[in-house]
C-alpha cells in the first residue's frame, strides 16, 4: 500500500467512529432514552453521598418532611415513678367465705362506676367437697370453747385461774364463733353478696367470672374518685436542674409502653422539687390527674418531667434521629432537587419525651424527614451499584 492510501485509510476510519457518537467505558451507547431508563433503575441509589427516591417509593414509604425553625423549648428530666391512689380514696371489697365467684354486672370492668352497698359478685359454696365436715368440726371447736369460757368465767372469781387464761378462753370463744358462723355459709345452698363499701369507679379488678376465691381475698378496688397520684423520686442533681413542674409525659410498660401526657388529664402539681425537702437523696414529686380509665393503683412508669422553657431551640420529633455508634443522624431533603435526601450528623441536647433538642449541625430552616426515616434509611442501604457500572 502507498503511503497516499494510508493516510486516506486512517482519515476514513477516524470519521466512521465520530459518525457513531459518545461509546461508554463499558462497551455500549447511551442514547437519551436508555439514560433515561437507567436512571429510573437507580432511583434509591446513593449519587455522591444523595439519596435518589422516585415520587412512588416516597409515598409507598410513608415519607413526610417538615421545615425545622426555633421555637419553645422546655427543660426536661427523666425518672421512675408509681401510681398511686390517694390517701383515703379507695375501698376494697374482699371474699367474705370460699367459694366460686359470680359478677351482678355482667360489663363489669376498670372504669365502671359504682355506688356504696351495690353487690358486685356473688360467691357460692354450693357443691363445693368437705363444706359439710368443716361446719361439723367447726360445730364442734365451738362447743368445747363455750364450755372452756363458762369454767373459766367461774374460776377467775375465786382466783383459781389468772386473768391472762381468762381473757385467751375468751379469744378462743370468740374465733371459733367466727368460724362456725364462715362454715354454715359456706355450707349453705344459696350465695352470699360482695358488695362497694364506698361510690366511685371500679380501678382494679382481680377475678373473672366463675374463679375459685378464698376467704379474704381481693375482688376489686374502686376509687372514690377518678383521681391518681404520680410519685416521681429525683435525685439531688435532677431536683437542683428542674425548680418547677410545668408537665409530665409516662410510659406505662405493662400498658405496652403506651404514652400519656398528664396535662391533657387536668394534671395538678402537688409538691414541685424546689417546695420538698427531704433527707435522703432522692426528693420525691408528687402530681395529681384524672385517671383516664387504664392506670391503676400501682403502675410502674418511665416518666419525663417538664420544667422551665427556653425560646429560640431547634428541635426535632425524637423517630426523626438515627443513632449509630453513638453518633446521631438525620435525613434532610436536598433543596432544588426533589426526591433527593441526605444524611447529616448532628449533636443533640436535651428531650422533652416527645422532641429532641439540636445543638449543633442542622443548618436554619431545614426541611428534615420527621415520618418514613426507615424507608429513607432502606433506599440509602440499597445504593450500592453494580459492579461495572460508574456515572
Amino acid at each position: 500500500m502507498t503511503k497516499t492510501n494510508i493516510i486516506a485509510a486512517a482519515l476514513l476510519a477516524a470519521m466512521a467512529a465520530v459518525s457513531c457518537g459518545h461509546t461508554s467505558g463499558d462497551g455500549h451507547d447511551h442514547g437519551p432514552a436508555e439514560e433515561k431508563t437507567e436512571k429510573d433503575a437507580h432511583a434509591g441509589h446513593d449519587h455522591d453521598g444523595f439519596i435518589e427516591m422516585t415520587p412512588d417509593q416516597i409515598r409507598v414509604g410513608g415519607i413526610v418532611t417538615s421545615i425545622i425553625a426555633d421555637s419553645t423549648f422546655s427543660e426536661t428530666v427523666t425518672a421512675s415513678g408509681r401510681v398511686v391512689a390517694p390517701e383515703g380514696s379507695q375501698g376494697v371489697v374482699s371474699a367474705k367465705v370460699s367459694g366460686i365467684v359470680s359478677f351482678t354486672i355482667p360489663s363489669l370492668a376498670v372504669g365502671t362506676p359504682v355506688k356504696a352497698g351495690q353487690t358486685l359478685f356473688t360467691i357460692s359454696a354450693k357443691g363445693l367437697e368437705q363444706s359439710s365436715g368443716r361446719l361439723e368440726t367447726a360445730t364442734a371447736s365451738l362447743e368445747q370453747a363455750e364450755r372452756n369460757l363458762k369454767r373459766a368465767e367461774e374460776l377467775v372469781k375465786d382466783n383459781l385461774v389468772t386473768r391472762t387464761e381468762y381473757e385467751q378462753a375468751k379469744a378462743d370463744y370468740a374465733r371459733a364463733l367466727a368460724e362456725s358462723k364462715g362454715s354454715a355459709v359456706r355450707a349453705a345452698a344459696g350465695s352470699l353478696a360482695a358488695s362497694s363499701p364506698v361510690s366511685g369507679f371500679v380501678t382494679a379488678l382481680s377475678v373473672k367470672p366463675g374463679q375459685f376465691v378464698q376467704q379474704g381475698e381481693q375482688l376489686a378496688t374502686v376509687s372514690q374518685n377518678r383521681r391518681l397520684m404520680l410519685r416521681v423520686a429525683l435525685s439531688e442533681s435532677q431536683a437542683s436542674s428542674l425548680a418547677s413542674v410545668s408537665d409530665a409525659v409516662i410510659t406505662v410498660p405493662s400498658l405496652g409502653d403506651r404514652t400519656f401526657r398528664l396535662s391533657d388529664y387536668g394534671m395538678r402539681v402537688v409538691s414541685s422539687p424546689a417546695s420538698t425537702a427531704s433527707s435522703t437523696h432522692y426528693v420525691p414529686v408528687f402530681l395529681e390527674f384524672d385517671n383516664p380509665g387504664l392506670l391503676r393503683d400501682g403502675n410502674v412508669a418511665q416518666v419525663t418531667l417538664r420544667g422551665d422553657s427556653r425560646q429560640g431551640v431547634a428541635s426535632v420529633p425524637k423517630e426523626a434521629l438515627i443513632e449509630e455508634m453513638g453518633v446521631y443522624y438525620l435525613f434532610t431533603a436536598v433543596k432544588k432537587h426533589p426526591g433527593m435526601f441526605e444524611r447529616i450528623p448532628v449533636a443533640i441536647g436535651a428531650s422533652d419525651g416527645e422532641r429532641v433538642e439540636i445543638l449543633n449541625g442542622l443548618a436554619p430552616g431545614a426541611e428534615v424527614v420527621v415520618r418514613g426515616v426507615g424507608s429513607v434509611r432502606r433506599a440509602e442501604n440499597s445504593g450500592a451499584l453494580p459492579p461495572g457500572h460508574t456515572h
